[in-house]
């Protein structure tokens, strides 16, 4: 699991708070931006463009605006899937009320509507590679291969942690401690109330995110 964890120092996460070397995508600052909303902010509006659904219903629909109608032609499962879930724009209209950079309130976002994450993460990412210009408005993060594959692959696990607070900074410390582990122990001993909830993740990882992640 160190390994893993080591790798997740690029980022994974979502919406605009943290720094740089934030392992889920947290990020605020230059060099790539964030969001757990992304386009979905546009989930929020009215109206629409059907997108493709059985029987010829639309599964979800567009909002009228450059973004929504981007991510739904150029990311329709993504979109679709969290269009699905309430969850997931419940979790995107939370986070769009926080300020840049707070991560205290992109946390209680994160606790209140934990089933929302992942959709929200992986539209986001689709978004920042599809829809830069038509999405320019909302924060966007690239994700990685291993952010990707941990989120889809190992989504309850990532839903989980990330929703306790103690597991979330448990992961953003070992990731920096990038291997060392005496760095590691002082992270175990800081965050003990992440520890149930962060095995899963890096027991995932390896199961099912070899490749990607080089765990």
């Amino acid at each position: 699991m160190r390994s893993f964890l080591a790798l997740l120092t690029a980022s994974l996460f979502v919406v605009a708070c943290g720094n740089e070397e934030d392992p889920f995508g947290n990020n605020g600052g230059s060099g790539g931006t964030t969001s757990s909303a992304g386009g979905q902010a546009s989930m929020g509006g009215a109206g629409g463009t059907g997108g493709a659904g059985t029987g010829g219903a639309p599964a979800c629909v567009d909002f009228g605006e450059p973004c929504s109608a981007c991510e739904l032609a150029a990311c329709e499962a993504r979109y679709c899937e969290c269009y699905g879930n309430v969850d997931c724009g419940l979790y995107a209209s939370c986070a769009l009320e926080c300020m840049p950079n707070d991560a205290d309130c992109l946390q209680a976002c994160n606790t209140a509507h934990p089933d929302g994450i992942t959709d929200a993460v992986l539209l986001n990412d689709c978004a920042a590679k599809s829809c830069p210009t038509e999405c320019a408005a909302f924060p966007l993060y690239d994700l990685t291969p291993c952010q990707i594959c941990l989120y889809e692959s190992c989504e309850p696990a990532m839903n989980a942690c990330l929703a306790i607070p103690d597991c979330a900074a448990l992961l953003f410390c070992l990731a920096d401690c990038m291997g060392d582990g005496t760095c590691e122990t002082g992270c175990y001993g800081t965050y003990p109330g992440g520890f149930d909830a962060v095995v899963p993740v890096g027991t995932c990882s390896m199961q099912s995110c070899t490749a990607e992640c080089g765990t």
